[in-house]
């Protein structure tokens, strides 16, 4: 600076921004593009304003709204992933989205006594192999 020379006041930061499209925010105390827009959530500015998102704490904007997009596309991804498995599965199981269908716990005794002595036997012979 030279001597005797007054510092830049507010205003005059304002009026040489202004003449270069830019803005000066008076709550962040810098000078940004005509277009950003200052988020009182956040506390700065970001140029192209979508919103603030709730669930990634961030403002949503030019420079990552891409990116919140895509992982919007994911989730939803997901969702309908999650959706067919449990339809197919249901399908599988007849309408049920149990991991087994159902056993009737009669069936198990049906077996007769003769059937009974040869799983016995077939598995005390493989015992004994090993």
């Amino acid at each position: 600076m030279e001597a005797g020379a007054q510092p830049p006041t507010r205003r005059s930061r304002h009026l040489q921004a202004s003449m270069r499209g830019k803005t000066w925010c008076q709550f962040c105390k810098l000078e940004v593009d005509s277009e950003a827009y200052h988020c009182e959530d956040c506390e700065v500015c970001i140029e192209d304003y979508d919103h603030h998102c709730v669930f990634f704490s961030k403002c949503i904007g030019g420079g990552n709204i891409l990116c919140f997009w895509a992982s919007i596309g994911g989730v939803l991804f997901n969702f309908i992933n999650i959706a067919i498995m449990l339809g197919m599965t249901a399908a599988k199981n007849g309408g049920t989205i149990n991991d087994s269908p159902a056993i009737d716990p009669s069936l198990a005794l049906e077996a007769s006594t003769g059937e009974q002595e040869a799983v016995a036997d077939a598995l005390i012979e493989l015992t004994n192999f090993i």
